[in-house]
């Protein structure tokens, strides 16, 4: 078995790693990589102490025309949207039912199991 040693300084530098190539070597079949960094995080972009919303949301969201009372008869509680055809669990608060803000659906999977639907104006069951 031979060793060789190799001074740093004879390795490719660009910045702070430093590359060995075995094949530059005296043909060894070995390769790798010497970073050279303080512990830390490299800085990814710009922050901001408010979170921006990144994905496309719904244009559909708010009070709907389904009484809370319809659904718990029904003990039904998802409701598809008709914009985009998410499908969310909503349990009512009060008399009224709210469809929150949520993100655009962009699958066409279809949806299976009970569930309200708007078909026009109106609310009803389906399957």
């Amino acid at each position: 078995m031979s060793y060789t040693v190799v001074n740093k300084d004879e390795l490719e530098n660009s910045g702070s790693t430093s590359e060995f190539e075995g094949y530059l070597h005296g043909d060894t079949d070995v390769s790798f990589i010497l970073v050279d960094m303080q512990p830390g995080r490299d800085p990814v972009g710009e922050t901001s102490a408010t979170p921006t919303r990144t994905s496309t949301g719904c244009a559909f969201s708010g009070k709907i025309e389904l009484l809370a009372r319809q659904m718990e008869a029904d003990a039904v509680f998802h409701v598809e949207c008709p914009a985009c055809l998410a499908v969310r669990e909503i349990h009512p608060k009060g008399d009224s039912v709210m469809f929150s803000w949520h993100i655009k659906r962009v699958t066409t999977t279809p949806h299976h199991g009970k569930r309200w639907v708007r078909r026009g104006n109106i609310w009803e069951l389906a399957d």
